[in-house]
């Protein structure tokens, strides 16, 4: 077996011990080489060592013993914040308001693990804080957005709506409307004068209704004309 690294080894090696639902002992467990045993050694005779290959830099196994004669265990130490993280980041972002006991549920049925509710909170605050974190700057950076529209695609339009009354102090956004210019003129050269308008809502932490205005071409195709986000699907809007 061949990884790119040994970080990637590790995380393999952190997924199958779960998955198997055992656990492991890792001496030495350094940047060139690694060894895993089995926790209860003096039963299982189960190993792994890998280390690093000098020439093209990839982290190679060269033995594994792979029989496992010790018993399942319902808890791994292994089944940290930072693997939940990583096997469960877009659950947290598209049901932030997932409950913990649905979470571990969800991880006992799928790796027969059981995690402590702490660790789920503490894998949740991450994400959140991350992905939240992330998107407030790309919000922050929306007329420069609009602005590389207009000077990308000329005649363009490009309305953004933001608000100073919900958070006093702070412009925060509300909507934007965007239609390409070429979109426009394939509409009105190629297809018929006929459009029609679609939404629908978001549940993930960005709440709004994303709003769309299509038309069909000459294939019957769906063909978009404009589109928009605003905080919820009004006559105004």
């Amino acid at each position: 077996m061949v990884f790119e690294n040994v970080r990637q080894f590790r995380s393999a090696l952190q997924d199958y011990v779960i998955q198997r639902r055992v656990q492991l002992k890792l001496r030495p467990n350094e940047r060139n080489r690694v060894r895993a045993t089995c926790l209860n050694s003096s039963r299982c005779r189960w190993h792994i060592l890998g280390s690093l290959q000098g020439h093209t830099k990839n982290f190679i196994v060269s033995t594994y013993y792979h029989v496992h004669s010790c018993f399942s265990v319902t808890r791994n130490k292994l089944a940290h914040t930072t693997w939940i993280v990583k096997h469960y980041k877009y659950k947290f972002i598209n049901q932030p308001e997932i409950k913990l006991n649905k979470l571990q549920e969800l991880i006992r049925i799928k790796y027969g693990v059981y995690v402590e509710k702490t660790i789920c909170v503490r894998a949740r605050q991450k994400v959140m804080g991350n992905y939240l974190g992330d998107y407030k700057m790309k919000f922050a950076r929306i007329y420069d957005y609009a602005d590389m529209i207009k000077t990308t695609n000329p005649r363009s339009t490009v309305v953004v709506r933001t608000s100073k009354e919900i958070e006093p102090g702070k412009e925060v956004f509300v909507g934007i409307y965007i239609c390409l210019h070429a979109l426009k003129i394939g509409w009105l050269e190629g297809c018929r004068n006929i459009i029609g308008f679609d939404g629908t809502f978001l549940k993930g932490v960005c709440k709004g209704d994303p709003l769309s205005c299509n038309a069909k071409d000459g294939n019957n195709q769906i063909y978009p004309v404009a589109w928009a986000v605003v905080e919820k699907e009004t006559k105004n809007n």
